[in-house]
């Protein structure tokens, strides 16, 4: 099952914020807590992309043994996708 973990300054930080997700919907949900509970946000409408980090290629991170993905979503809903954090596998 892919593992999500939120963008953090260190390695081991963006780790311990690691959780299990089953699909979309579910990455949604923790992105969509986390902005709740740390940024005040109530905002329901915001896309995600996922893609291979830093390619298709290049993804496996030997560090954590992640085929890593980045995930980045539109919270602000201004069309400008910034980094939320990376995915172990695609969904």
């Amino acid at each position: 099952m892919p593992l999500f973990r939120f963008h953090r300054g260190q390695l081991d930080d963006s780790l311990k914020t690691t959780v299990i997700v089953k699909n979309m919907t579910d990455l949604m949900t923790v992105i969509k807590q986390s902005y709740d509970m740390f940024k005040g946000e109530k905002n329901n409408n915001f896309g995600i992309i996922t893609g291979f980090y830093p390619d298709e290629h290049n993804c496996f991170d030997k560090r954590c043994g992640w085929f890593t993905q980045l995930v980045t979503c539109d919270i602000l809903e201004r069309g400008i996708f910034l980094p939320e954090g990376f995915l172990s596998e695609p969904l």
